[in-house]
């Protein structure tokens, strides 16, 4: 039986018998692929699956998706079906709320978070999970520790960190963070209200957010 070049959907022969099953095997690949959502990204299936649901198969994946990281599974009719990505193809991933876009060897969040703003709450520990986006805000009410995470390859994040009426709150940037020879440090400002911008690019072969920008006292 011959496929479709692109999306693989079944064609139907001239002399084929139970034409059904095939016309109805490419309907439920259109259903899966045509403006894709998936519920969300998993390493292992969903206890209770329901009917149509897709979801993004992430490493490392085992179980009845062991070696099929990358794939998108649907649960149609009692089955995992699965289509294996393009690049280029974009699906929105409900759980986090962001586009994802297969770049030819993995899903990466889509460039539209470039413009995402994500508030972050303040605590003595603060994980800033920036495939959420690359703006974030934060006032500080205490002394903070960050950590870093989620960030792609080449992008530019930037947080606007500001001092509560009372000033004075420090920062602890995480060993992830690697300073150059013109930027060494980021000391906040110290003074109640005010406000820095601080910028990074994200090296993923280092594993380094590398510091570009510190502007202080907005």
């Amino acid at each position: 039986m011959a496929n479709t070049p692109r999306t693989g959907l079944p064609e139907i022969t001239a002399s084929q018998s139970n034409k059904h099953i095939t016309h109805n095997e490419a309907l439920a690949k259109l259903d899966a692929l045509t403006q894709s959502s998936v519920k969300d990204r998993l390493t292992t299936p969903p206890g209770s699956p329901v009917h149509g649901y897709c979801y993004l198969i992430i490493a490392t994946a085992s179980g009845l998706w062991a070696g099929k990281e990358n794939q998108i599974a649907q649960w149609y009719n009692g089955a995992w079906l699965y289509y294996t990505p393009l690049t280029g193809w974009e699906v929105y991933v409900e759980d986090e709320g962001l586009p994802y876009i297969y770049n030819g060897a993995s899903w990466a969040p889509s460039h539209t978070i470039h413009d995402k703003v994500q508030t972050v709450s303040c605590a003595a520990n603060v994980t800033v999970n920036w495939a959420l986006g690359h703006i974030v805000d934060i006032t500080l009410d205490q002394n903070v520790v960050f950590t870093f995470t989620g960030a792609t390859d080449g992008y530019r994040l930037i947080m606007r960190i500001k001092q509560d009426g009372t000033g004075g709150h420090t920062v602890t940037w995480p060993a992830t963070v690697r300073y150059g020879t013109d930027l060494t440090s980021m000391i906040i400002t110290a003074t109640a209200g005010k406000g820095d911008r601080c910028g990074w690019i994200y090296d993923a072969t280092a594993a380094k957010y590398d510091a570009v920008s510190h502007m202080r006292g907005y």
